[in-house]
């Protein structure tokens, strides 16, 4: 029984790690986005300003 805990925590321990690497990725695409979205946004903007 001794046995299985340590090898469930470590198990359990990357798989923590690899969703928190996910997360971050998805998390940086998401910021990506909304940058390109907002410069879009103010491209437009700008050009209906001008005429």
């Amino acid at each position: 029984m001794n046995d299985v805990e340590p090898a469930t925590k470590r198990r359990n321990r990357v798989i923590a790690q690899n969703e928190s690497a996910r997360q971050v990725g998805s998390n940086i695409r998401l910021s990506v986005w909304a940058v390109i979205v907002a410069l879009v946004i103010v491209l437009l903007g700008w050009l209906w300003m001008r005429q």
